[in-house]
């Protein structure tokens, strides 16, 4: 009878991970970027709709079948802090991972679990500058290099 009661309790245990595993949970956290601007961050869950975009640049014929659907991919998986105080609210799974972009920052992701669990406040660092070296090399090198078609 132990053995039943083993067996019983193991398959409970598998069902519940894997429901814990696809629970949806509403996320709400704080995004800002360094310089307190706050405006035109997007939040985007599992890097969605950038893999939709690039698929759709490279198959031409998942771009015409699924052409309708980036505006519902928009809708459901990304999301724009408010402007103000950076506040963001968003639907997702606790193993799915958020990102964070805007332009010329750094992106950082964050799991969904962690945001919740360590009440993660996502503060985005301006991306280094590189600044243009002039060359100084004072002798040749002697490398030759022909790229040439027939």
């Amino acid at each position: 009878m132990s053995k039943l009661s083993y067996k019983i309790f193991l398959i409970l245990i598998i069902f519940m991970s894997t429901f814990y595993n696809s629970q949806t949970v509403t996320v709400r956290g704080i995004v800002k970027d360094s310089l307190n601007i706050n405006n035109f961050i997007s939040i985007i869950v599992n890097d969605t709709i950038n893999k939709f975009t690039d698929k759709a640049f490279k198959d031409e014929t998942f771009k015409n079948k699924n052409s309708n659907k980036y505006d519902e991919l928009v809708k459901k998986f990304s999301t724009f802090p408010n402007y103000p105080d950076g506040s963001y609210s968003i639907t997702a799974k606790l193993t799915d991972t958020l990102y964070f972009y805007k332009r010329d920052y750094i992106t950082q992701k964050y799991r969904v679990a962690d945001i919740i669990k360590k009440n993660i406040k996502v503060i985005l660092r301006p991306r280094p500058c590189i600044h243009y070296r002039k060359c100084d090399q004072k002798a040749s090198s002697r490398l030759y290099v022909f790229v040439g078609k027939k």
